[in-house]
């Protein structure tokens, strides 16, 4: 494709926007000191890999190349579950009590052949399966927070997502950045358009852009100067997850981006603040338990969540591990998902808003059993 030949790195970036980019920060201002920070992990990060089981032998046996030990630098948390390598630098808030993973956790999207915008649709619209929701569960939460106070959120580049559109969502355009591609995007477009010399040359020049670490910075530099302010909500999303092909080599980079940003809001916030504040991150869907052919995962169903903040009750795995034998797999191939991510989200909701049960149930996420928040409400 020559067309690729004449692209500058503006045009090339413009021209991926069907792919699942990186959108620039949602913040909300909402009465009250507590804050919330919603991170969307796009393209299905495989909660299995972040936090594996520690000396499964299903899991060894299905993923022969992707399945870590503590020989291979796997970092023991609690002895049964160890932290990706990737991750290490969060083991302080782990062994200072403010991070915690709530395991087999998915939304509740299904499908044979999932899809990442209808499964992030569903996940930001905080739907009942078969439910269909035109407003994010963020936006709606605005509605439910005691005390009337200003409720806006601000998009910084004109991307709009759908966890706080709806009716409190005042818009604004502001500080136009260009997203990056995660690296699982660039391995995509370097697999479909590698023979062509002009695409290669017009992705080269992309490259640097595309490594994360800067713009997560300013990023993460941005949504510390909302929530010092007025802001009391945030959403951002990290890309990079969708790891079909060598993901022993591609899932460090955003494993690495994710803990950047969640210890950057910790450096750069007062004490005050972070202990006011709760991180929130969850991912579309899972990966499959099984590697495929190129050393990587598929689409798949329950994945991980994590949850980090200054009064986090951390330094645990929560939720209900459901075991890798073939039996206990949902429909043979994923993990099975036991804990509804709504329910996380609601107990969250909860604690740091005071949001009613009521309204959890009513109007924020329509039709949930808050009776499946009962393991996560203690955090």
């Amino acid at each position: 494709m020559p067309l690729f030949a004449c692209l500058s790195r503006r045009a090339f970036l413009g021209g991926a926007a069907s792919l699942p980019l990186m959108p620039a920060p949602l913040f909300a201002a909402v009465p009250g000191d507590n804050r919330l920070v919603v991170i969307l992990l796009r393209g299905g990060m495989d909660g299995l890999s972040l936090v594996q089981p520690l000396d499964d032998p299903h899991l060894q046996v299905l993923r022969p190349e992707l399945a870590l030990t503590l020989d291979d630098g796997l970092l023991d948390l609690d002895g049964q579950f160890g932290l990706h390598p990737a991750a290490s630098p969060l083991l302080a808030l782990w062994h200072a009590r403010e991070l915690a993973f709530v395991h087999a956790i998915a939304s509740s999207y299904r499908s044979a052949t999932p899809r990442h915008f209808e499964a992030q649709d569903m996940l930001e619209a905080g739907e009942a399966h078969g439910a269909t929701l035109p407003t994010g569960w963020l936006n709606r939460a605005l509605s439910s927070i005691p005390r009337a106070g200003a409720r806006k959120a601000e998009n910084l580049d004109g991307l709009h997502g759908l966890l706080l559109s709806g009716p409190n969502d005042n818009m604004v355009n502001a500080r136009p950045q260009i997203p990056p591609l995660g690296v699982d995007e660039i391995a995509f477009l370097e697999r479909l358009y590698g023979d062509d010399a002009g695409f290669r040359d017009a992705l080269r020049d992309v490259g640097p852009l595309q490594q994360g670490d800067d713009w997560i910075a300013s990023v993460m530099g941005l949504v510390v100067e909302r929530l010092t302010g007025e802001a009391r909500l945030a959403s951002l999303s990290l890309p990079g997850w969708d790891t079909h092909a060598d993901q022993a080599t591609l899932l460090a980079t955003p494993i690495s981006q994710l803990a950047t940003a969640i210890l950057a809001l910790r450096a750069a916030v007062s004490p005050a603040i972070w202990a006011s504040t709760v991180v929130l991150a969850v991912t579309e869907f899972g990966r499959t338990v099984a590697q495929n052919a190129g050393g990587g995962t598929d689409h798949g169903t329950a994945s991980l969540a994590l949850v980090a903040g200054g009064t986090v009750s951390g330094g645990r795995v929560l939720g209900t591990w459901p075991g890798l034998a073939p039996e206990q797999l949902y429909e043979g191939r994923d993990l099975m998902p036991t804990t509804d991510v709504r329910a996380l989200a609601a107990a969250l909701l909860h604690r740091q808003f005071d949001i009613s049960h009521s309204n959890l149930a009513g109007r924020v996420f329509p039709g949930l059993d808050l009776s499946q928040a009962s393991d996560v409400l203690s955090l």
